[in-house]
């Protein structure tokens, strides 16, 4: 089952030059499944909530995707 939101998320931002749209499923997701670890580090501390971990793993993607 397909999800609508990043396709409806993409579309909103994509006439903007100052939103920008980062999918985070290349970190979570292969193609089969999404995981709260990558290799032996925990990503959240809850169901919800990313750790330190995770969170700079996210911050150091986002910054690559920016381009910053």
């Amino acid at each position: 089952q397909t999800c609508a939101l990043p396709i409806l998320l993409k579309a909103v931002t994509s006439d903007s030059i100052k939103v920008k749209y980062i999918p985070l499923n290349d970190i979570f997701c292969n193609a089969i499944s999404c995981s709260m670890v990558i290799g032996n580090t925990v990503l959240y501390r809850d169901s919800n909530h990313l750790n330190i971990n995770g969170s700079e793993i996210v911050g150091k993607y986002i910054v690559k995707k920016l381009g910053l």
